[in-house]
């Protein structure tokens, strides 16, 4: 069975009232149920998203803040580096 791919150009007309209802919809709310599940071949040539990272010099008072109020600091300082790229 291959994989079939396919891009924004092939789904034709985007319909947006359709899309706001499925945005709301929680993961739970959402019916699966006619999508097969993987096989153990689509399983094995799948790939993960990769991320990049970054190394960064953080100022240690700042890493020691940020490590001593969230359990997720890494994700905190990047919601706090995405705010300050709002206001530039």
């Amino acid at each position: 069975m291959g994989v079939t791919m396919k891009t924004i150009k092939d789904l034709g007309p985007i319909d947006h009232e359709h899309l706001k209802r499925l945005k709301s919809l929680k993961d739970d709310e959402i019916d699966c149920s006619e999508i097969p599940p993987l096989t153990p071949e689509q399983l094995s040539q799948s790939r993960s998203a990769k991320v990049p990272s970054y190394t960064v010099h953080i100022a240690p008072d700042v890493y020691k803040w940020y490590r001593s109020h969230s359990s997720n600091y890494e994700e905190s300082i990047n919601a706090a580096l995405r705010r300050e790229m709002a206001y530039a």
